[in-house]
């Protein structure tokens, strides 16, 4: 049986990937095919494959009027894919003093940070354009199924106003923002951060600087019996 599950969506991903795999195709013969035979392979730093398929990405993004490459971006649900799950979630700090090592002050972390909590999946948007009605609606039919199971979301495309909906507050409880400490696009936008305030959800940035890391750690129980499976 299932329990937990990886979902990806892509706006419009059977069209768009059938003109990738014919822009690649345009660019050497079956070269589709060798590339995704061992992506692995073709994705290292000195091949000249991966070369090529940023060379077909950009030519796809040009030919879809009026959009960029943040509207072909996936966007990923990881959690559990029934009820038949319970948990505790917490979110811990970085550790201060790692010569300590976690055993030191793990029940210090339990007791100030351990949450239960029924909703134990994510929902990582990557520079998804959710302020786009279009883009938004065939997401949160994708979802619907998943969303009473999602505590946390990663905000699209680092806060920016311009990628963001007030709708994503109906997900989730924490919402994570990955941004550059001093970074000139004004990231993230004040905005994002009052809506998702004001809709009583709880913000966390990330940046490059390692006491902003959080890491979320979950324990999983099932709350049905399956033979001799009992704790995951």
């Amino acid at each position: 049986m299932e329990l937990w599950c990886f979902v990806p969506f892509n706006y419009e991903y059977t069209e768009r990937a059938e003109k990738f795999k014919r822009i690649l195709d345009g660019l050497g013969r079956d070269l589709y095919r060798s590339i995704f035979k061992d992506f692995g392979e073709a994705w290292k730093v000195r091949n000249r494959k991966k070369i090529k398929i940023k060379e077909a990405y950009e030519i796809l993004c040009k030919e879809i009027p009026g959009e960029d490459e943040n509207d072909l971006s996936m966007v990923l649900y990881s959690g559990p894919c029934c009820d038949d799950l319970d948990g505790l979630s917490f979110f811990m700090p970085r550790n201060p003093y790692p010569f300590l090592g976690d055993f030191f002050l793990w029940p210090l972390y339990r007791s100030l940070f351990w949450k239960h909590m029924k909703k134990l999946g994510a929902l990582y948007t990557g520079d998804y354009n959710a302020q786009k009605k279009l883009r938004w609606e065939p997401l949160e039919n994708r979802y619907r199924s998943f969303k009473k199971h999602v505590g946390i979301v990663q905000v699209p495309h680092h806060g920016s106003r311009h990628n963001y909906l007030d709708d994503i507050t109906s997900f989730g409880d924490y919402y994570v923002i990955s941004v550059g400490e001093k970074n000139s696009y004004g990231h993230p936008s004040p905005y994002v951060l009052g809506e998702i305030i004001k809709n009583g959800k709880f913000p966390l940035l990330v940046t490059e600087m390692p006491c902003t890391e959080v890491i979320q750690r979950i324990e999983l129980y099932l709350t049905k019996d399956y033979g001799d499976m009992h704790i995951i």
